[in-house]
Parts: C-alpha cells; structure tokens; sequence
C-alpha cells in the first residue's frame, strides 16, 4: 500500500511539472503573437470580409485558448 502511494504521488508531481512547463510554452508563445502581430490584420483576416474567417477564429481559438 505504501509502495502505490509513493507511485501515486510522484505521478502526480511528474504530471503536474509536464502541465504547468506546457502552460508557459503556450502563454509565451500567444504572448509573442500579441506582441509581434498587429492586432488590425487578425481583425481583417476573422472579420466578415473573408469567408473562412469564423474556421480561422475556431482553429486559434483551439490552439491558444487564452
């Protein structure tokens, strides 16, 4: 039972270090795309004008969901 508990909790520690170092890559990654991309061309590229604008919204949406 001890042995499981120990498994258990490093597991745990192993899974949650993979998740939080993930969650940065991803927020700097947006950070950078905020801060590189003008904020226009997104406007122009998911506004009404372009057809696939709604796909495009819905594909960055699923990638960054920040």
């Amino acid at each position: 039972m001890h042995e499981k508990l120990i498994i258990t909790v490093n597991e745990f520690i192993h899974v949650g270090v993979a998740l939080v170092i993930l969650l940065a890559v991803v927020s700097v990654l947006a950070g950078l795309v905020r801060a590189y991309l003008p904020q226009e061309k997104f406007g122009d590229k998911l506004g009404g004008k372009n057809k696939l604008g709604p796909v495009i919204g819905a594909v960055l949406g699923i990638l960054t969901p920040f």
